[in-house]
């Protein structure tokens, strides 16, 4: 075997490696937050999408339970599903189908619909306080014209947001 057969072989097999990393974009996170208007969520959330070539593998679910005066026992919104994500930096917005549920005088509230989630990621868990992480959610019912949404600075837990390139 000569030495340029070697090097087509290494160059070749190098190439094949390459094209066989995938890129993951995830956005996880759990805590409490609070809004400026003085609302309080707790939340907990995990989206992926995972590229590789042509292959596109996507998984997340979030939850998110909002303290609020207009209801009697808060709101919950709920996406059961993730449909997509796109990672910017440290920032991440995700979408998906789900749902939310509130408690009025007059009964309870349950629609379907699209949630949209945005996390940032402003700080590492053991790092200084500020600055905080942020989050927001929006809920858009499928009928009707029910939309809900909070935005909140993390007080207590941790948003982590990211890309990095997997075997």
């Amino acid at each position: 075997m000569n030495l340029r057969s070697i090097f087509v072989g290494v160059a070749v097999l190098s190439a094949t490696l390459v094209l066989a990393a995938g890129v993951l974009q995830f956005a996880e996170g759990r805590g409490n937050a609070r809004s400026e208007d003085g609302r309080r969520a707790g939340f907990h959330f995990n989206a992926r999408k995972l590229t590789n070539g042509e292959q596109v593998r996507k998984s997340g679910t979030a939850v998110f339970e909002i303290s609020d005066r207009e209801t009697l026992d808060g709101v919950r919104i709920n996406m059961r599903e993730l449909r997509d994500i796109n990672v910017d930096g440290h920032f991440a917005r995700f979408e998906g189908p789900g749902g939310i549920r509130f408690r009025t005088r007059r009964g309870v509230v349950e629609r379907q619909g699209q949630v949209f989630v945005s996390a940032r990621d402003n700080r590492k868990p053991d790092g200084p306080v500020e600055p905080r992480d942020r989050v927001s959610v929006r809920f858009v019912a499928r009928e009707g014209n029910l939309t809900y949404a909070f935005e909140g600075v993390v007080g207590d837990g941790d948003v982590a947001v990211g890309r990095r390139e997997v075997d």
